[in-house]
This record gives structure tokens, C-alpha cells and sequence, in this order.
């Protein structure tokens, strides 16, 4: 499973009822790539490049993976709120990267 499915399912995961709206989903995604950047001076993300939408930056391979994880029963989509239906604990993610998101998610 590629990093940014990983993300997608870390942050879900995380979520007091594991579930999200779509559109803070991508927010989080944003916000911890930035944070990633700015924490360990590289001008990488770690979820891959963004694509400019009219509600804000999302990862070009953002709805793609939401697909992905849907068709692998990872996770549903009703209407803008995704909901995680497998948990998994074994996430590729660095414990830098994971760092990130935690302090996304509890900020």
C-alpha cells in the first residue's frame, strides 16, 4: 500500500469515532506535510505533490487512494464523510512522519 494510503488510514485511525469529512481529511493531509517540511528542513512531503482545488491544496493522489482503500474495504465513503472499517496498526510511516501527524491530529 503506497505512503499515502497509509496516511489516510493513520489519521482515520486516530479519529475519536474513525471517522472524517473528506474535506478535513485533505486539510490534515496539507497541514502535516507542511509541518513535516518545515520540522525537518527538506521541501519533500511526505504524501506526495499537491494539486490547487477551490476549498484548498489536496495531494494529487488523493482521490485515487480513496478509491483504492474503498475498493480494498479499508474504508467508506457516505456522501463527505469517510469512515475507517478495517483497523491495522502496520503503517509504513517513520516515526518523523508519524510525529506529524499526531500533532496535526491532536492540535
Amino acid at each position: 500500500m503506497a505512503k499515502l494510503e497509509n496516511t489516510i488510514l493513520y489519521i482515520l485511525q486516530h479519529q475519536p469515532n474513525k471517522e472524517m469529512a473528506i474535506l478535513r481529511l485533505a486539510k490534515y493531509l496539507y497541514l502535516s506535510d507542511y509541518l513535516f517540511a518545515k520540522s525537518f528542513g527538506g521541501k519533500e512531503t511526505f504524501t506526495g505533490s499537491y494539486s490547487r482545488y477551490e476549498y484548498g491544496p489536496v495531494p494529487t493522489e488523493f482521490y485515487p487512494a480513496i478509491r483504492t482503500l474503498i475498493s480494498l474495504g479499508s474504508i467508506d465513503r457516505n456522501g463527505n464523510i469517510i469512515s475507517l472499517l478495517k483497523t491495522d496498526e502496520n503503517y509504513s510511516l517513520t516515526k518523523e512522519e508519524k510525529a506529524c501527524l499526531d500533532k496535526i491530529i491532536n492540535n
